[in-house]
């Protein structure tokens, strides 16, 4: 349990790091790489020939081939206004992923904290938590605070983030140092 404990934030540091510096890398491609020219590379591959397929089987006439370059173009604008879209959409994507590993751990933070702790259940518990017949068939006092951890995780998971700090914060965690994290160089950062 204790290497369990410890490995925890660790896990929770290499994967923030992964999305966040996927979006770093996508962009970092988009700018200085071809990342838009490969996509647009896919995209009209085979445009051409799917124009002289559809002119076959719908138009049953031969189009120019100046209307012919005129239609490739204007999908290949098309797909290029398309693309602005694609990295908002990927940077949008990390960000909730990035959120979704914040969740977990924040909901591993405060159980490792109580299963370390049990008096921080003082703070977290309520009245309600747990009813005198539970009490008396609970059969041992760790099955009582069990019983007691589990209800605080289950209040403690449905609410937001910001909440969440805040009960940390009331246990008198240092987020600060608890959520500092080194992704990077100074320049990613």
């Amino acid at each position: 349990m204790k290497k369990q404990m410890i490995l925890k934030p660790m896990k929770f540091g290499y994967r923030l790091r992964k999305y966040i510096l996927i979006t770093y890398y996508l962009d970092t491609l988009r700018e200085k790489g071809n990342l838009n020219e490969a996509i647009l590379g896919i995209q009209m591959h085979g445009v051409e020939k799917m124009f002289d397929e559809w002119n076959e089987k719908f138009l049953k006439q031969s189009i120019g081939s100046e209307d012919k370059k005129r239609l490739i173009k204007l999908t290949e604008e098309k797909n290029k206004e398309e693309q602005k879209e694609y990295l908002k959409i990927l940077f949008n994507q990390a960000l909730v992923m990035a959120c979704a590993v914040l969740d977990t751990y924040l909901d591993d933070s405060i159980d490792v904290i109580i299963s370390t702790n049990k008096k921080i259940l003082i703070v977290l518990s309520d009245e309600k938590d747990i009813s005198i017949p539970e009490i008396i068939e609970a059969n041992s006092y760790k099955n009582i605070l069990d019983k007691m951890r589990l209800k605080v995780l289950e209040r403690f998971g449905y609410k937001g983030i910001e909440d969440r700090l805040k009960i940390l914060k009331k246990i008198n965690l240092n987020l600060g140092q608890a959520l500092k994290l080194k992704t990077h160089t100074e320049e990613i950062q």
